[in-house]
């Protein structure tokens, strides 16, 4: 069946000029009900159908095939209810303009199947940016479609890491100067790009994001594999990530500082129900993989020694392409069902 435009049915100016305002924030030019020969097929092939609840009659007496993606705009009263059962409503929405946006997006762009992963340093410099951008690298090889996602605004910008800082394209302020709803291809349009990686990173400087939690559910919805940079202090945006993720990968440093702050940090981690894979970080002199395992209480998937060519690539705009972080990329994308 063809796609054609949204279908609009209400015979209130006011009602069609908001419903107009809600289809274009998608990206979508709606067309307007007529009664006509052809009402049958447009009904059926309309990509979704809005309907004003005071308009709900005119369907009802139609008594039209059912069909998805039907909504009934207006108060969730008893009669309205009784209405949305008689037109197929999937969904009665307040006549709000934001929560009718959202819910049509979600209709549209689908509900959200992205493989969220999170990757997390149980304290500084143990390369766990170096490891997420690997993440995204590996997926992207996967033939996966892959964003990397810029959790932490005082990190300087994940987009360093993986060589995309010269890429023209949005960033997190950009996104925050912005209003109203970015669709799915809007959102992958204007992202940076740089070996199959989109990313979504801080610039120098950049402030803490206010609310986030719209642009990461478009990010959810458009693509196979959110990764994400996040913060050992959670804020609002790096909390949203999280609590989003399939998988939390905690880096821990064979020492004994290391392991300290991993064993406060995993109560918060494991909260949320997210499988937490502990990744180990080689340190000289530090403490062996049995030995950190037995202290977490948790397994430990692999580990990654220090290369300095991995520092080197990166220094040069390569980004991780090669070595350890690859190699455990793989491991984790097994665990998760992406390999």
């Amino acid at each position: 069946m063809d796609e054609s435009p949204p279908l609009i049915i209400s015979s209130d100016p006011h009602f069609l000029r908001h419903a107009h305002n809600w289809c274009a924030a998608l990206g979508k030019s709606a067309t307007e009900y007529r009664p006509s020969a052809s009402f049958g097929r447009q009904w059926q092939t309309a990509d979704f159908v809005l309907i004003d609840a005071e308009a709900a009659h005119l369907i009802a007496a139609k008594q039209v095939a059912r069909r998805t993606n039907v909504f009934l705009i207006g108060e969730p009263s008893i009669d309205n209810l009784k209405s949305a059962v008689a037109v197929g409503a999937t969904q009665v929405i307040r006549f709000d303009g934001n929560d009718v946006v959202t819910v049509l997006a979600e209709a549209v762009e689908g509900t959200g199947e992205a493989c969220v992963i999170s990757v997390m340093g149980a304290c500084g410099g143990v390369g766990a940016s170096t490891l997420a951008t690997a993440l995204a690298c590996a997926t992207a090889r996967q033939q996966r479609s892959v964003v990397l996602v810029d959790g932490d605004h005082t990190s300087g910008g994940i987009e360093l890491v993986l060589g995309a800082e010269r890429a023209e394209g949005l960033r997190w302020a950009d996104l925050e100067a912005t209003t109203g709803h970015i669709t799915v291809p809007e959102l992958r349009e204007a992202l940076p790009s740089r070996h199959g990686v989109d990313v979504l990173s801080f610039g120098r400087g950049a402030q803490d994001v206010v609310s986030g939690s719209s642009v990461v559910s478009t990010l959810v919805r458009g693509y196979d594999a959110v990764i994400a940079d996040v913060p050992r202090r959670l804020d609002a945006l790096s909390s949203e990530l999280v609590n989003r993720s399939v998988a939390i990968v905690l880096v821990v440093p064979l020492r004994l500082s290391g392991v300290v702050a991993a064993e406060r940090l995993l109560p918060q981690l494991t909260d949320g129900g997210a499988q937490v894979l502990v990744v180990a970080r080689a340190a000289p002199g530090g403490l062996d993989r049995r030995e950190l395992a037995a202290r977490l209480g948790v397994p430990v998937i692999d580990h990654m020694p220090t290369q300095r060519r991995i520092f080197a690539d990166v220094e040069h705009g390569l980004g991780p392409r090669r070595g350890a972080p690859l190699r455990v990329s793989s491991t984790i994308l097994e665990m998760v069902g992406l390999s």
